[in-house]
This record gives structure tokens, sequence and C-alpha cells, in this order.
């Protein structure tokens, strides 16, 4: 059994990744979204720690099953009002190679970016 962790912090800036501002008495870390990507044999591991956002969930889930990827489970915890913290049990599919994680990872990141940044 092999095992592979990779994680993306925010704008991929070693400052970025310990930079917090204070919104209505609430700090949000800047270093947001966060997404670790765990992998054993063909079952694939999602943990992304983002802003609380209308709609989070059905487009990483979209993104997910677009890059050959079958949900097997999802859980979605709300942290305080302002962040989410979600992980997906995913299966590879005939179609997925190992080697699109970072194209997995870039698309989820950039579209959890777009997603916050219109709010």
């Amino acid at each position: 059994m092999e095992a592979c962790r990779f994680v993306i912090r925010g704008k991929g800036n070693v400052e970025d990744d310990t930079a917090t501002s204070n919104v209505g008495g609430t700090i949000l870390s800047n270093s947001l979204p966060e997404i670790v990507f765990k992998v054993v044999d063909k079952t694939i591991l999602l943990n992304i720690y983002c802003e609380k956002q209308k709609g989070t969930l059905t487009t990483i889930l979209e993104e997910v099953e677009n890059h050959d990827l079958s949900v097997v489970n999802c859980s979605m915890i709300p942290f305080d009002n302002f962040a989410l913290d979600i992980t997906i049990v995913a299966q590879m599919e005939k179609g997925f190679n190992l080697n699109q994680k970072n194209d997995l990872m870039k698309t989820l990141r950039s579209a959890l970016v777009v997603a916050s940044s219109e709010h």
C-alpha cells in the first residue's frame, strides 16, 4: 500500500500561510483555501478548509467528478460563521491518472478563490 500527501495553502506564498486579518471580531486566515490531498491505492481523501460561501460544496463536488473521480462519501462542517471544513472520499475511475492531482488541486483552488472574490 502506497500513500502520498499534497497540500496547497493560500496563494502558495509562505507569507500567506501565517497571515491573518480581523473581520467583525473574527480572525480570518488569508491562507484559505487550504486543500490536502491524500492517496491510498485507488482511494483519494480530500480535506478542504475554505471560506463559507453559498454553493461551495456543489462546486467542489462537480470539479472532483469532472476529474474522473467517483465521490464515495462527503461531509461538511461549518466552522463558526465564516469557514467550512469539507472532507471528500473518492475512488479513482479508469480515466484518472495520479499525475492529474496538481490539475485537480489547482482547479479546486481556482474555483474556491473565484467564489470567495464574488462575495
